[in-house]
């Protein structure tokens, strides 16, 4: 173990002492060029500058064989988002909408650095009767990332990761921050059976794949390790009755199913 070290976790102050300025910003245009047709650009930036120094957690102090510690970094980042729709009622009860988005984040202490993703999206809105709607909508995005820095492992949890690069283990991306193919479809339908009762039941579902580099462990090349493919699922119908001018009843039920193809060491 390290004394230089555990002076440093001894020192830490009671308190983080820190602050983090935060900036967001969103500018839209509308315009209705000719009849039954809608167009709208959007522009939002979110930016995230921490003032917090860096400070060492750790556990059992008097564990001085593993000291198990983590120093707690503070997270910036700085996004961007660039959106354009055009919506068109292709009839008096039938709006079909078109968008596309491009997202740019850039973070630090993470391991991506920078993460970029474009979306291209459908969506169809029908008043199908007078009691009657529906929607459904499509999205299909795919997300680039910037190379891993895994350096970011071993400052922060060495006493895990060890002093090397060869410690698969240390190898993770957050799915937040990894490369992906995502697919999308969401759609929801909603009747009035009467003055009193209205239904409706909503879909989902979600699929992803992520684009996981070869790791080398113990000199061998391995496929990705983790979350290769998942999806998830969901479905559910929603009744909503009113019992009286004052009181109403409400229930519903969701059904929801998650998949995760994984792989391991061991594989």
């Amino acid at each position: 173990w390290n004394p230089t070290l555990k002076a440093q976790l001894a020192s830490n102050p009671s308190s983080l002492d820190g602050f983090v300025q935060t900036f967001f910003g969103n500018a839209t245009l509308t315009s209705r060029p000719v009849s039954g047709l809608d167009i709208k650009l959007a522009y939002t930036i979110d930016i995230r500058d921490p003032h917090t120094n860096a400070m060492w957690i750790y556990g059992d102090p008097t564990d001085n064989t593993t000291l198990k510690y983590r120093q707690a970094v503070p997270a910036s980042w700085t996004k961007q988002q660039v959106e354009a729709s055009a919506a068109y009622h292709v009839t008096s009860s039938t709006r079909v909408t078109a968008g596309f988005a491009y997202h740019d984040d850039q973070r630090s202490n993470a391991i991506t650095h920078r993460a970029k993703e474009s979306e291209e999206s459908l969506r169809i809105d029908s008043t199908m009767s007078p009691s009657t709607t529906g929607w459904v909508r499509y999205v299909h995005s795919n997300r680039t990332a910037s190379a891993p820095d895994w350096s970011l492992w071993l400052v922060q949890i060495a006493s895990d990761c060890g002093s090397t690069l060869a410690q698969l283990g240390c190898q993770q991306v957050p799915f937040y921050e990894a490369a992906r193919v995502q697919d999308a479809v969401t759609g929801m339908l909603t009747s009035s059976l009467n003055a009193d009762t209205t239904f409706s039941i909503f879909a989902k579902w979600t699929g992803d794949h992520y684009h996981l580099p070869a790791a080398v462990y113990n000199g061998t090349t391995n496929p990705g390790v983790g979350i290769n493919k998942s999806h998830d699922a969901q479905i559910g119908p929603d009744l909503n009755y009113r019992l009286s001018q004052d009181t109403e009843l409400h229930a519903y039920y969701t059904f929801m199913q998650s998949g995760r193809d994984m792989r391991a060491l061991n594989d």
